[in-house]
């Protein structure tokens, strides 16, 4: 296929979106900087309101072109002279001075072929010809204008919010969209209106970009290759017809990729994809199956359509350059420290074997060295012995170093009591001590609700009576998170200390997959112990003595005895042994440790008070940076609530 140079793509979607009057009535002004406001004026405009603009606009020329559109250097109204405007031949240039204020920040131009920030910004302009030569949009420079039409150059790079709040666009063409920020999503930029929207490369394209407030959304099309496409990707859309991939994917999400869409017929893969597990569309009855017109590699064991021997997709028109393509990208995003990075690892080996049965050996031997140099240094060990080879913990000189604390919020809080005496908790709890109240409430969640570990997030309030409600409404369960925050409210209601915590891997980075388990606090032994209510789990030594997670974790490295309770188990449909859970599951998970410093009712999502930030309790010189406070002093991290 012939590739077209910027200028010819750039004249093609200038073509396309350009309907003008006639020429007799088009005001073309050729501008040297600084000189619009003298060769315009408003009888220029009584009979049409269009503009030609050629030669190049400074700063000065910009807040004359912003208030024949409709708003001032400080974006006030104007009178509306101007609503189409070709810009084919522009260029910019800053000099002038800087010409408009939006929320404390004013704003220039700052290449010849960038479209400067906010120069349309909330205009009344309707109809734009791109500059041919135009490489980048900066800042909000198409945000809440009157267009019903954008197609950009595929190789322009957008600014921050470049296109938002955009009411009337109906038609997207898009850009690429590279790099480790999710991909463009037209419910993060509010346009409710669009019809349809078309995307080139991109990298990521994040969970969520269609959703319930996209009421108009008929065709969604992917003509460039994609890196990754995370599944519940589309929900609540009632006029999608259509999703088209043409381009080659790496990798896509699940389970769900589709839900509620009664009018979706058709999702077509056009290409070759490496790793497809988008299988799931719930309430979609128009749509049988997934269209494969192209190749696929590998499948989850729910797609129709097997996958491709690579002979096969070797001797297929246009698929040994779409496998080379899919190469060469992960191969150039190996080494990131970010999710694609991840997600290239991740797949390394595995490509090597793909590329080699493909005959491609020269780019074998690069994706080889490439995962070579990237790999993890603890592949081929068992998760214990990750564990016993990590850095000691490391005390802090000063104690009183740290600038937070963990905070319990007492059972007078409106919704602990709500919860307390919506469940009447007092008597799930009973009248025993401490510690038999804790596993009266530790079985009590256990059963409450299902482990569901591949379940969406809900859409409630997270405190323990909604999410409840949610789950026997909707017939759901719950992952481990929602589990664990469940019991530690529970606990909290009844007057009890308690932390949910979330426990990760050495490699989480690479590795998803978490657990998150509730500690809670006992006073008549005087420290925490672990509560898990996804498995009904706690843990003891040799002696029956209850654990906190520190010290079990001290135990699996240092080969003392750890006893799991026997009835651990899993729905009541398996059960759990201490050589899967803890030799195994935990001691993978039990590299890194943190917690929300604020344990409540509520504690993430959508709430009417404050969210805590976390602290993580790490290894000594160890990368992490998914909290807000790092820690390595271990004593303090496991140190008794302050109940003041």
């Amino acid at each position: 296929m012939k590739l077209l140079t910027k200028a010819a793509i750039a004249l093609a979607v200038a073509i396309c979106t350009c309907s003008f009057p006639s020429e007799a009535k088009i005001k073309k002004v050729d501008v040297k900087p600084g000189s619009l406001h003298g060769l315009v004026k408003d009888s220029d405009f009584k009979d049409n309101d269009a503009l030609t603009l050629t030669g190049t606009l400074n700063n000065s020329d910009i807040i004359v072109l912003r208030e024949l559109c409709g708003r001032d250097t400080v974006g006030e109204e104007t009178p509306v002279r101007v609503r189409k405007v070709d810009m084919r031949d522009v260029t910019f240039e800053n000099s002038g001075a800087p010409y408009f204020l939006k929320l404390g920040s004013t704003y220039s131009a700052s290449s010849a072929h960038t479209m400067p920030p906010c120069l349309f910004y909330d205009t009344a302009i309707e109809e734009l010809v791109l500059p041919a030569q135009l490489d980048s949009v900066g800042d909000f420079a198409l945000n809440t204008t009157r267009l019903r039409e954008l197609k950009f150059p595929k190789n322009t790079v957008l600014g921050n919010a470049a296109v938002a709040n955009d009411s009337l666009l109906e038609e997207l063409e898009l850009p690429d969209i590279l790099g480790t920020e999710p991909g463009f999503s037209p419910v993060r930029y509010y346009l409710n209106n669009l019809k349809r929207i078309k995307y080139s490369d991109t990298d990521y394209v994040m969970s969520g970009s269609f959703r319930d407030n996209m009421q108009e959304i008929e065709e969604i099309v992917f003509d460039g290759m994609i890196g990754h496409i995370d599944g519940y990707q589309i929900k609540d859309c009632p006029k999608l017809r259509r999703v088209i991939f043409n381009g080659p994917i790496f990798s896509t999400g699940g389970l769900n990729f589709a839900q509620n869409c009664p009018n979706l017929e058709e999702i077509q893969f056009n290409s070759l994809v490496v790793n497809l597990g988008l299988v799931d569309n719930p309430d979609c009855p128009k749509l049988e199956k997934l269209t494969i017109n192209g190749a696929l590699i590998s499948t989850s064991d729910s797609v129709a359509a097997p996958s491709t021997p690579i002979s096969e997709i070797m001797s297929r028109s246009g698929m040994p350059e779409a496998l080379r393509r899919i190469a060469e990208w992960e191969i150039a995003h190996m080494g990131d420290r970010d999710w694609l990075g991840k997600m290239s690892r991740m797949n390394g080996r595995e490509m090597v074997e793909i590329l080699k049965e493909a005959k491609m050996t020269e780019l074998a031997e690069r994706m080889d060295s490439a995962y070579e140099a990237n790999r993890d240094p603890d592949e081929g060990k068992t998760k214990l012995q990750i564990l016993k080879e990590s850095s000691p913990y490391k005390a802090l000189a000063d104690k009183n170093a740290v600038s937070w604390t963990v905070s319990y919020a007492e059972p007078s809080d409106s919704l602990l009591t709500r919860t307390r005496e919506y469940f009447n908790l007092d008597s799930v709890a009973g009248d025993g001590d401490d510690i038999s109240r804790i596993k009266n409430l530790l079985y009590w969640v256990h059963d409450l609700v299902r482990h569901d570990g591949g379940s969406n997030w809900p859409s409630c309030h997270f405190n323990l009576v909604d999410l409840y409600e949610t789950a026997k409404k909707e017939e759901r369960g719950y992952n481990c998170r929602f589990m664990a925050m469940m019991l530690a409210e529970a606990l909290l209601a009844e007057g009890i200390p308690a932390r949910y915590l979330t426990c990760q891997s050495k490699a989480y980075e690479d590795d998803p997959d978490c657990h998150v388990i509730t500690m809670a606090w006992s006073d008549s032994l005087g420290k925490w112990i672990w509560v898990d209510p996804t498995f009904a789990a706690y843990v003891t030594d040799e002696n029956g003595l209850l654990l906190h997670p520190g010290e079990v974790r001290y135990r699996l490295q240092n080969d003392l005895p750890l006893v799991l309770n026997e009835d651990a188990n899993w729905n009541h449909e398996s059960d759990e042994t201490k050589e899967h859970y803890l030799d195994y599951y935990m001691a993978k998970n039990l590299y890194v440790i943190s917690c929300n410093l604020m344990q409540q009712s509520e504690p993430e999502g959508t709430t009417s008070h404050p969210k805590g930030k976390t602290v993580a309790l790490i290894p000594d010189g160890f990368y992490f940076d998914n909290a807000n406070f790092l820690l390595t002093d271990d004593e303090i991290f496991w140190a008794a609530p302050d109940r003041k």
